[in-house]
């Protein structure tokens, strides 16, 4: 039986770079934080309307899809996920978490997904593979789109491709995972399976790419039998990195 996380487990298990507090911190906790956790920020919001809705902008620093930054992989699709309005947030962070994405939003007059102005700049310079993604069906086509399927009469090859994920590392010098025969499938939505995702992309050395390596699911899409099919041929024909 695993122990019960305390809050400092949790913490510290994900690794945590910024914090942000929605009530005053007292100066020694503030201390205890920056000793056990060192996080690059720690940002206390004073003054917040208790009925106003929390948002947590996301933090870190971008790597943009320029052609010097693709180099001579440019020709590969780079994939740009579209979620729709009504797309349920279980998919959503399961791209985002794997695959990488970029932040979005829709055009009031035409529902169409618009992105950040230097981003929209440089789309029609990539060779960019839009992924539309509106519900499980969809989010089951797009796997098959990026694994393909198994040999037989209905094979479909999959597609070769760049994911967001990837750019961080595109420049970096050669890295040996820690095991190449090995893929883990992390399948849950507690504090100790997101650490392991997380976390275990650096010490396992699969940051280049790590969906080659590795899935999380969170335990929903895991027992949905609409995503049975596309997962089982995930598994059997992932990526095996560039």
């Amino acid at each position: 039986m695993s122990r019960l996380w305390t809050d400092w487990d949790q913490l510290e298990g994900v690794d945590v770079d910024c914090l942000k507090s929605f009530s005053p911190l007292p100066e020694t906790l503030i201390h205890k934080l920056d000793e056990r956790l060192q996080p690059w920020n720690l940002e206390q919001i004073r003054q917040f309307p208790p009925d106003a809705p929390i948002r947590v902008d996301s933090y870190g620093i971008v790597s943009p899809p320029t052609p010097d930054n693709l180099g001579n992989l440019r020709e590969m699709k780079f994939l740009m996920f579209d979620f729709a309005p009504n797309c349920e947030p279980v998919i959503q962070r399961f791209i985002h978490r794997d695959f990488g994405t970029y932040d979005q939003w829709f055009e009031p007059r035409t529902n169409t997904v618009r992105r950040i102005m230097w981003l929209e700049n440089l789309m029609p310079k990539l060779n960019i593979e839009h992924i539309p993604l509106s519900d499980r069906a969809s989010l089951a086509e797009a796997l098959t789109l990026l694994a393909g399927t198994r040999p037989g009469a209905s094979h479909r090859p999959p597609i070769q491709f760049l994911a967001p994920c990837q750019l961080p590392s595109l420049h970096l010098g050669e890295v040996w995972p820690q095991s190449d025969r090995v893929y883990q499938v992390l399948v849950g939505d507690n504090a100790e399976t997101l650490a392991e995702f997380w976390n275990g992309a650096f010490w396992k050395m699969i940051w280049p790419v790590p969906y080659a390596h590795q899935l999380w699911l969170p335990l929903d899409l895991a027992n949905d039998p609409l995503l049975r099919e596309a997962l089982g041929n995930w598994f059997h024909c992932h990526p095996t990195g560039i």
